[in-house]
């Protein structure tokens, strides 16, 4: 596992926003108005965090990548309910103090900063990716948790403009967590090329029994006379 390094997620991070900033803000509106329906959240989240990672590692993005969800529908399902369950407490504690939850959310978001990216790129099952973002959390604890405060600060802008600054927080959000990923995991290359077909494993084959035969053959014939 690599480092997570604040300044240089955040610098990356702006980076693949602006790479493709149209498809991500469309992608961001129609995942939005989608996730209203809670059972359609997780397939969701997940689409576009497909549709961010597509460019993040420089590939051709199509908005229609954020539906990518919903072709593994079941798995994902599954680690939305945990995602959410992960974040009641925070939001339990808001309805007591503002204050604790911002800390609480803070804390929560800063262990879920790779659940979906996860669960996307490595195809984790839900249980596995939250186990895996407590191993994370334990070694980036300090960087997670001032990169889910930075989150809950672009909600916050978000919500004094009437939504407005979503169009910008919502995609620049998705870009910084997927470059605190790549610091920290990378992308599964080989994996993700063999699944699309991009290119087919090439092993290399003996030699006949003909070719083996002919080979000492050869020597003699190549050898001086004496």
């Amino acid at each position: 596992m690599g480092k997570l390094q604040f300044g240089p997620a955040l610098t990356r991070g702006w980076q693949i926003f602006t790479k493709d900033p149209l498809n991500l803000i469309l992608g961001a509106i129609i995942a939005g108005i989608l996730s209203l329906t809670i059972v359609l959240f997780p397939a969701m989240s997940a689409g576009y965090i497909y549709l961010a990672r597509r460019v993040a590692k420089g590939e051709k993005a199509e908005l229609g990548d954020i539906f990518h969800g919903f072709n593994d529908f079941l798995r994902y399902l599954v680690g939305g309910l945990i995602y959410l369950l992960v974040l009641l407490p925070a939001y339990l504690l808001g309805l007591a103090s503002q204050g604790l939850s911002v800390i609480a959310g803070a804390v929560i978001m800063g262990l879920m900063l790779p659940f979906w990216p996860l669960m996307v790129d490595r195809k984790l099952s839900g249980p596995d990716a939250f186990k895996e973002g407590l191993e994370f959390y334990k070694k980036e604890y300090l960087s997670a948790t001032i990169l889910a405060l930075l989150f809950i600060a672009f909600s916050f802008i978000g919500m004094l403009t009437f939504g407005v600054a979503h169009l910008i927080t919502v995609p620049l959000t998705a870009a910084i967590m997927l470059a605190a990923y790549e610091q920290s995991y990378g992308y599964v290359e080989a994996e993700e090329a063999v699944r699309e077909g991009e290119f087919e494993e090439v092993k290399a084959e003996p030699a006949s029994e003909p070719d083996q035969a002919a080979a000492p053959a050869a020597e003699e014939e190549e050898k001086p006379e004496a």
